[in-house]
């Protein structure tokens, strides 16, 4: 049998370990939601490896959305109009979720992360039928 303190610090590390690998996530969906719109802004359109990069954003989302408790309907306040304003819509979104999430700790769930976790995901399934 562990020694209580051991077993306690494993726990704990364990739980940082977890914060950290969620951390890493969020800041992988700013990164790339940031290049998508960052080529978008040039005039480019979206392509088929588009595709695989919303899945991405998408699959990372939807993780860290559950790890922190969320769940249910997500709707977006203003829709847009365009796939150019919804690629840039994605790209403001994924930054500053990465900005509220790298202001959390573990021990605190912060619901606007969890929010724009959602509306990340509303996001790409608006854009995925346009990236061909």
């Amino acid at each position: 049998m562990l020694d209580a303190k051991l077993e306690y610090r494993m726990r704990v590390a364990r739980a940082d370990a977890e914060h950290e690998k969620l951390h890493d996530a969020a800041d992988e969906i700013a990164s790339l939601c940031e290049s998508l719109s960052e080529r978008v802004k040039r005039g480019e359109l979206l392509t088929a490896s588009d595709a695989k990069l919303l899945d991405r954003v998408k699959r990372l989302a939807r993780k860290i959305r559950a790890d922190l408790g969320g769940g249910g309907e997500v709707v977006l306040e203003e829709k847009p109009t365009s796939v150019r304003d919804a690629v840039l819509a994605l790209g403001a979104r994924g930054a500053e979720f990465a900005d509220v999430f790298s202001r959390s700790s573990r021990f605190v769930v912060d619901a606007r992360v969890i929010t724009l976790a959602g509306e990340i995901l509303v996001l790409v399934d608006i854009l995925k039928p346009h990236a061909r």
